[in-house]
């Protein structure tokens, strides 16, 4: 039983898992996390959370294979996985306050995905991929936080100074916690906690300013100082990019050899290919000659079978027509005896005759039949061994006759 990995990314917060989809010849299993829940939903009917454990044969295997064929497991079956413990969701905001500054920066939410919610995000994946990350959170929940507690918190303050104070991030959380909790509770989530990261406004970048202008007037004595200083920096800077440059041609110029060492070894490497593709060349030339030299080994083989085919079947057919012979014969001998009896002329000299005439029939068959096989025989000159005067290629070696 192998393991599956409903969670291949620290992204992913949530997926619906349809164990239709786990095509596999072994059956899957899942070991869930202390900060992980599975959720099964069979039928359009919800059963409760599982932590902690391993849960078997979520899909795949020949048990659910068939199952699914002698219709003994349920048509709908899904399982939504779910991480439930503390996720952050970082909100980039951009929004205008009461004096007509404009404040930049991050809302960073805490959100976490209660067990007793988990069947809630059917709400997310009825209408978006089965795997919910981040990315996907922070979108669903972008607007209304922009709308509800962004924009009404910032139109609220009357300088920049204010979003420093401590007071400012309470007024967040408390704000977020009370104007997200319906879009929360519809997707199955729960506000931890929320603060903003604020980046430099216009009024501070002006300050800083003034705090820099009053400075330098102050110590516009140690600014000739620094002024000289610069200038020696400058001249340093000068004489090391100088010297950067001198190292920079050299290097030129040894990689302009390195160069010509890599196009002469290319040269190489295009020989070396050149005579292995000769070789390969070759060997397939070998290849091809032994082929048709088994080929015609294997043809000459098939020859000579067909030809001792076509002998025996004519030795057959020869061997019928001879008993065939025999039987007209002794039929015509029999009924000539028959007749001789009925006339009584049958005597010793007419028996003597009539097995010297059988004698002589069957030597005459046989010695036919040892001249015809004497005949259709011969022998390689090659090889020695015995072959038909009628062939034209030896089957043993390969030699023309």
């Amino acid at each position: 039983m192998s393991k599956y990995h409903w969670r291949n990314s620290p992204d992913i917060v949530a997926r619906l898992v349809n164990p239709d989809n786990i095509q596999t010849y072994i059956s899957r299993k899942v070991t869930l996390k202390p900060n992980e829940a599975a959720l099964y939903v069979v039928e359009g009917k919800i059963g409760n959370a599982i932590t902690g454990k391993t849960v078997r044969d979520i899909g795949g295997g020949f048990a659910r294979f068939l199952g699914d064929i002698l219709k003994l497991t349920a048509d709908d079956r899904r399982i939504i996985f779910a991480m439930t413990g503390p996720m952050d969701i970082w909100l980039p905001f951009r929004v205008q306050i009461k004096d007509g500054s404009i404040a930049t920066g991050h809302l960073n939410l805490r959100l976490q995905i209660m067990e007793d919610n988990i069947a809630k995000l059917l709400n997310i994946f009825a209408n978006k991929s089965p795997t919910l990350t981040r990315d996907d959170v922070a979108k669903i929940i972008n607007t209304e936080v922009n709308a509800r507690v962004l924009s009404p918190l910032f139109s609220s303050i009357n300088d920049s100074s204010e979003i420093r104070s401590s007071g400012f991030q309470s007024k967040i959380d408390s704000l977020a916690e009370s104007e997200l909790r319906p879009i929360l509770s519809v997707i199955g989530m729960k506000l931890l906690a929320s603060f903003a990261v604020i980046n430099e406004t216009d009024y501070e970048r002006i300050l800083q300013l003034r705090s820099d202008l009053r400075n330098a007037t102050q110590l516009e004595s140690e600014n000739a100082k620094a002024l000289a200083e610069r200038i020696a920096l400058r001249e340093e800077s000068m004489l090391r990019r100088i010297e950067c440059e001198v190292n920079i041609a050299k290097a030129k110029a040894r990689g302009k050899v390195d160069v010509d060492m890599e196009t002469n070894l290319k040269q190489l490497r295009v020989q070396e290919a050149y005579w292995q593709s000769e070789l390969a060349n070759l060997r397939e030339k070998n290849l091809i000659e032994e082929r048709s030299r088994e080929s015609k080994t294997e043809n000459a083989i098939k020859l000579f079978e067909k030809v001792q085919n076509a002998k025996r079947l004519r030795q057959e057919k020869a061997y019928d027509n001879e008993k065939e012979l025999i039987q007209i014969q002794n039929s015509f001998q029999e009924k000539m005896m028959q007749l001789a009896a009925e006339n009584d002329a049958v005597d010793s000299s007419v028996i003597i005759a009539l097995l010297e005439q059988q004698t002589a029939q069957k030597a005459v068959g046989k010695m036919s039949e040892y001249s015809e096989t004497n005949n259709s025989l011969s022998s390689c000159s090659e090889c020695g061994k015995v072959i038909e005067s009628s062939w034209k290629l030896c089957p043993f070696c390969g030699n023309s006759l």
